[in-house]
């Protein structure tokens, strides 16, 4: 079972941006889930230089964004990932 991010904080006076990388964008964004958040930013995006050109496409930048980072800010706190779970031999 995964832990939230707030399980790996302890309470202290350490500020946010010294603060592992892993702890503030764990990896939880497996690879099918990546490239179809890829392919949907990608969507969204065009929509807002091309076609409709609705400003609603520049929401194709969150997608976007967790897709490159392998981190979505919504699966961790609500502690769910698609990432596989690797075996240790």
């Amino acid at each position: 079972m995964s832990t939230l991010i707030f399980d790996q904080i302890t309470p202290s006076a350490t500020p946010y941006w010294s603060l592992p990388m892993s702890a503030l964008f764990p990896k939880n964004v497996g690879t099918i889930d990546r490239v179809a958040r890829f392919a949907l930013g990608i969507g969204l995006l065009s929509m807002a230089f091309t076609g409709p050109k609705a400003i609603w496409g520049y929401l194709g930048f969150i997608p976007l964004l967790t897709a490159t980072l392998n981190s979505c800010p919504l699966y961790t706190l609500l502690g769910f990932s698609t990432c596989k779970v690797r075996q240790s031999s």
